[in-house]
């Protein structure tokens, strides 16, 4: 039943339902406490809602108990350039760069470079993490990444990439802090009809 309610939650959050995709989520935590999945999408559906404090006291909560877990540095790591916490955005960079050298590595270490306004370092390491031979390149994540620099182009490129394939995080495109900027841009809206959020 966890794994319902996540799903349900977590499209009701990207419909813009966002209180009662909340609510869903936070049953499916009561029901796995110990399951890192619900938790996660309840974490990253806090920052679509802007809710920045209280994802990062979670994150921290969560890195305390678990402090090797991938997804937790990555969230801290976002979290971290939203709050404009350029020093702590770094740490998690390099902890990413030293325990999973990868283009995820380097998108968050993007983010970490746009919080200390090194604009040109961000766009290398974006460029670094597309050329990426090994794992996969998310292209939803490529696309926060250059909508962090407000690349507009690339970002929507990214997007449109990531609806093909399809990724299940582009559904979020709607309501994601880093897109407002494209909001009235003719592309995002008609990636908004071809994604069924319109």
């Amino acid at each position: 039943q966890a794994p319902t309610e996540q799903r349900y939650g977590s499209a009701l959050v990207t419909r813009g339902r966002y209180e009662e995709g909340l609510a869903h989520l936070e049953t499916a935590l009561e029901l796995d406490p110990f399951g890192k999945s619900p938790r996660v999408n309840w974490l990253i559906s806090l920052g679509l809602l802007g809710r920045f404090a209280q994802e990062r006291r979670e994150v921290e909560a969560l890195l305390a108990s678990s402090p090797n877990f991938l997804a937790g540095h990555v969230l801290m790591g976002a979290v971290a350039y939203e709050l404009h916490d350029c020093r702590e955005a770094g740490v998690q960079a390099d902890w990413l760069r030293r325990h999973f050298p990868s283009a995820l590595a380097k998108i968050v270490a993007s983010l970490a470079s746009v919080c200390s306004g090194d604009v040109a370092d961000a766009r290398q390491q974006l460029k670094e993490a597309a050329s990426a031979k090994q794992g996969f390149v998310s292209p939803y994540g490529m696309a926060t990444g250059y909508a962090a620099i407000r690349d507009r182009q690339a970002t929507l490129s990214c997007l449109e990439k990531s609806a093909e394939i399809p990724e299940p995080q582009v559904l979020t495109i709607k309501v994601e802090p880093a897109f407002v900027f494209l909001h009235s841009d003719p592309r995002f809206i008609a990636l908004e009809r071809r994604l069924h959020l319109l």
